[in-house]
């Protein structure tokens, strides 16, 4: 709805010439939105049909997933003055090694950093922990953001939820993105 009515004032010659690329930008903006929102959806209904990850999966190695997604996310830590540190518990290489679709990985992993990057302070800390215990790697997203009220935690993997509704404009996201780190 927004889209077209910025295109609509655009086409109706509304627009002062001066402001086109302005509303070009908004109808921009919010198709990347839209964009996300579908991919997201779509994600969702792949991992709900279970036909993302077989039991023949390949290895993939966690710590390197998230080291490209850190440096994707770079200009965004920079843009809050945020530090990362990557904290691996061992040693060996091999025991970050996980079954797994490599794709979905990285938007898990994504996700889980994308949101530390937005709810964090600026100049705080996001720290990611990769450590294996037993046959589990586990994986833990920490930062210095204000965290979820004990009352929401429960919810935060639910589809569209989210703790302040009145701040989403402004953070950005789907709503979408834990519970795609959920199902993942």
């Amino acid at each position: 709805q927004v889209i077209g009515g910025y295109a609509e004032l655009m086409e109706n010659g509304m627009v002062p010439p001066g402001d086109v690329k302005h509303f070009a930008g908004l109808i921009l903006a919010e198709s990347r939105t839209m964009r996300s929102l579908v991919d997201d959806v779509l994600t969702l209904s792949h991992l709900d049909e279970g036909n993302m990850v077989g039991d023949d999966a390949p290895l993939v190695d966690l710590s390197q997933v998230a080291i490209r997604v850190s440096v994707r996310l770079r200009p965004q830590f920079e843009e809050k003055h945020l530090s990362t540190q990557l904290l691996e518990e061992s040693k060996h290489p091999e025991e970050a090694l996980v079954r797994g679709n490599e794709a979905l990985l990285e938007q898990l992993v994504y996700n889980l950093l994308d949101n530390a990057a937005r709810y964090s302070v600026d100049g705080g800390r996001v720290r990611v922990r990769i450590a294996r215990s037993g046959d589990t790697v586990v994986l833990a997203v920490d930062d210095d953001g204000p965290g979820v009220p004990k009352e929401y935690r429960e919810r935060i993997f639910e589809r569209f939820f989210r703790v302040d509704e009145s701040r989403s404009r402004e953070t950005g996201g789907t709503g979408l993105g834990l519970a795609i780190v959920q199902h993942a």
